[in-house]
């Protein structure tokens, strides 16, 4: 048995050592996950920076059709959606995952053998474990994908107010 502290710790009432839990704001800055899947603990990370721009470049169409499931209703999409979204894209997103569950390594090669080995196992799983690990890299890396769907609509508004006050002033000065 063991009880919350108000520090973030956790103090064991059964004599075992006690365990500290990350501060909230550190969890929210790397969001890291673990997870067992098929017999396996997995740990989920964020993307960094420099990796999210690859990956930007690298999964344009899953995005872009992230973007219009996001932007075509006026109400967020639905689970089912979003898995037919995914299945959709899945090499992409098979390959996002793999990438997420693959540590960083200064060796490139190095790093792109272990995301191809991990996409492989991602590719192997169950249906089940399959659904939990994207589960998990999903909310993992929500804030990579909505800090761009963000970017973009905010550029398309942007877009539109100036086009709108283009025509008004056309209109005003003819």
């Amino acid at each position: 048995m063991a009880r919350k502290l108000g520090n973030g710790a956790v103090q064991s009432t059964a004599g075992q050592p006690a365990r500290r839990q990350p501060a909230p704001a550190l969890a929210v800055l790397h969001p890291e996950r673990e997870a067992r899947i098929a017999d396996r603990v997995v740990q989920v990370r964020e993307y960094g920076y420099v990796e999210g721009l690859k990956l930007q470049a690298a999964c344009k169409e899953f995005l872009d059709a992230l973007y219009g499931l996001f932007s075509a209703a006026l109400d967020p999409p639905s689970t089912d959606d979003l898995a037919e979204l995914i299945g959709t894209h899945i090499v992409t997103v098979q390959w996002l995952i793999a990438q997420a569950l693959t540590p960083l390594d200064d060796d490139p090669q190095a790093f792109a053998a272990a995301v191809e080995q991990n996409a492989r196992w991602v590719g192997r799983l169950s249906e089940r474990d399959g659904d939990t690990l994207t589960t998990v890299w999903w909310e993992t890396n929500t804030g990579f994908f909505t800090r761009r769907l963000q970017r973009r609509l905010q550029a398309r508004l942007a877009a539109e107010r100036a086009a709108s006050q283009s025509a008004s002033s056309a209109s005003t000065t003819a």
